[in-house]
């Protein structure tokens, strides 16, 4: 199962860094996996920032970097150049030779992969530096999937804090509109959404009408922004 890439605030990095510095690569970086198996997202060490932005938009994931996607696990190339799935680097793209990557995972799950090249003291990347990099790999998969865990764990207790409020609401018997517009703005704040709405069938056919509304556009639909108050109809769609 793919996850999404690398997410702890800072810590992809540290990877990066301490990736490069435990087997002297000149490059390195982390790329995170999107639900699609495409690279989502891509941070480097030793790269100065004007070359990054001289090579323009993210890697697409082909190559090299789409044979770890592909196949996760561990791969030592002497020669960028000399390898069958190499597709070759985009304009102004720095030179480099030698490559080590591996997968960022944990219970099974795929974060990400970390990316090495251009090993400073030798020709190649040895089984030691293998080793090293699988030790370090392994430690931010396991850590990443302990920040997963913790942040589904926050979620999970909003969910259930936004429906106690919400059983309140009904026992204390609030009125229809105020409840479905504290609803709305419940969803909206759990779900990281500009606005929410809530809409009901009517007679007509093909039409539907806004009962409650919170965050942007409300005003336009009639409906309070700021609290959850009564909420007034405000037309068919």
């Amino acid at each position: 199962a793919r996850a999404a890439g690398p997410s702890i605030p800072g810590g992809r990095q540290r990877v990066v860094d301490r990736a490069a510095g435990a087997t002297d690569a000149r490059y390195a970086a982390v790329g995170g996996i999107g639900p699609e198996g495409d690279l989502v997202d891509f941070i480097t060490t030793g790269m100065a920032a004007r070359q990054r932005r001289a090579i323009g938009t993210l890697p697409h994931g082909r190559g090299l970097l789409g044979l770890l996607i592909r196949e996760p696990r561990i791969v030592r190339v002497p020669e960028i150049g000399k390898h069958p799935g190499t597709v070759g680097f985009p304009p102004n793209h720095p030179p480099m030779t030698s490559f080590l990557g591996a997968p960022v995972q944990a219970s099974g799950r795929i974060y990400g992969n970390i990316y090495l090249t251009d090993k400073r003291s030798a020709t190649e990347f040895s089984e030691d530096d293998e080793r090293s990099l699988l030790i370090l790999a392994t430690q931010a998969g396991v850590a990443i999937a302990n920040a997963s865990l913790y942040q589904e764990s926050l979620q999970r207790e909003r969910w259930l804090d936004a429906l106690r409020q919400i059983s309140g609401q009904i026992l204390e018997g609030v009125d229809s509109d105020s409840l479905l517009t504290s609803i709305a703005e419940h969803a909206r704040e759990l779900a990281g959404a500009a606005a929410a709405s809530i809409l009901t069938t009517t007679a007509r056919p093909g039409s539907l009408w806004v009962v409650a509304a919170f965050g942007a556009y409300a005003p336009a639909l009639g409906h309070p922004t700021s609290r959850a108050t009564k909420a007034t109809p405000g037309g068919g769609i």
